[in-house]
């Protein structure tokens, strides 16, 4: 699986040389050191989003359609036993796009700060039923809950509101998930744990 971060230059902190020593007059305290490493947390999601977006555009020069596999997991996919969700994710996106004639004519895989993607490219195709295609799978099992299937033309993201589709729903609720991100109707704990029993079904 190819790697956003191969060949990323190594940062350094502020305080140390080429060599890596610290100078200890210049030592920051851990609040500060905290601080830092959020900074640059942040830093590497813009950077692996402003990567992707540029992926995507290259692929749309070349094809009308692209399907987006990725997993929507609260709190970040490393708490997770993510792998064979998203092996799960891929094949049935697969198997849904074949379900309409969809062609798949290219396939690339990336790793990203926030979790692994597989950008699929179409041949020429209505975009609209490829996206009721998705809707479909990811609404075919408990674990189709935690996949993110979306579809990108070159006008931007086609969405279930755009053909009248009812939204996700929230994994606690089931009311509209997005209405519930907003709100902060739930804690992030009682999240975590929904999306961990669905693993379970």
């Amino acid at each position: 699986m190819a790697s956003f971060h191969e060949g990323r230059a190594r940062l350094l902190w502020p305080g140390r040389d080429a060599s890596g020593e610290e100078e200890r007059s210049a030592r920051p305290e851990r609040g500060v050191l905290e601080e830092r490493g959020r900074l640059l947390r942040v830093q590497e999601v813009l950077e692996d989003k402003e990567r992707l977006y540029w992926l995507q555009q290259e692929l749309l020069e070349k094809r009308p359609v692209l399907v987006q596999v990725g997993l929507s997991l609260p709190g970040g996919y490393l708490r997770y036993e993510w792998q064979r969700l998203f092996a799960d994710a891929v094949e049935m996106t697969k198997a849904g796009l074949s379900s309409v004639g969809a062609i798949i004519r290219e396939e690339i895989r990336v790793h990203t700060c926030f979790g692994p993607l597989c950008l699929l490219a179409l041949d020429e195709t209505d975009a609209r039923v490829v996206k009721r295609s998705m809707v479909t799978v990811e609404e075919s099992s408990p674990k189709g809950r935690l996949w993110d299937l979306d579809v990108i033309v070159a006008e931007g993201v086609v969405d279930r509101g755009m053909l009248g589709m009812a939204p996700r729903r929230c994994l606690v609720c089931s009311e509209d998930a997005h209405t519930c991100r907003k709100r902060g109707a739930h804690k992030p704990d009682e999240v975590i744990s929904a999306a961990r029993r669905l693993l379970d079904v």
